[in-house]
């Protein structure tokens, strides 16, 4: 993966006071996803595979998550989700090295708009909204472990935050 080339008028790079950390976004109609380093006000930019809806980072910050359809040609879609009838995504990424590329490209099925990891760094869960589904994806195989029936249409999803209910 490059850098996505270009000037970037539209980014303003202002450092926030007493920030640190990045914070990273999923860039759908630009296939790409961004890093916004909070104490430099520095923004990378990199191209992707895919139109990602949604990204994650795994507890311990080792693992970025980006899920999406494979990118479609420019114009196709105006909304940005990706190449119709393609399988979607979960990209693993190393969130200090974006530009290397995914350090895995996994399908998870159809449409997957959001994914959170769970606490351990061990699963992650898609949403499949083509299949009223969550996607359990074993983040050390690189694998779909199972799927799970929910209602129509999943979108958004969070883990409790006790782990327990």
């Amino acid at each position: 993966m490059q850098p996505v080339p270009g000037p970037r008028p539209q980014q303003q790079t202002r450092v926030i006071p007493g920030a640190s950390g990045s914070i990273y976004t999923a860039d759908e109609l630009g296939n790409s996803i961004s890093a916004i380093d909070l104490a430099t006000g520095e923004v990378e930019t990199v191209a992707v595979a895919i139109s990602p809806h949604n990204v994650q980072t795994t507890a311990d910050g080792r693992a970025l998550l980006a899920v999406g359809q494979l990118a479609a040609p420019a114009g196709a879609d105006p909304h940005g989700h990706g190449a119709a009838e393609s399988e979607g995504l979960l990209l693993l990424l190393d969130p200090l090295n974006l530009s290397g590329g995914p350090i895995a490209s996994i399908e998870v099925g159809g449409h997957p708009a959001h994914v959170v990891a769970d606490e351990t760094g061990a699963r992650a869960f898609v949403t499949l909204s083509d299949e009223d589904a969550v996607a359990v994806v074993d983040l050390a195989t690189h694998a779909v472990a199972q799927t799970i029936e929910t209602g129509k249409y999943p979108h958004g999803l969070r883990i409790s935050p006790d782990g327990e209910t």
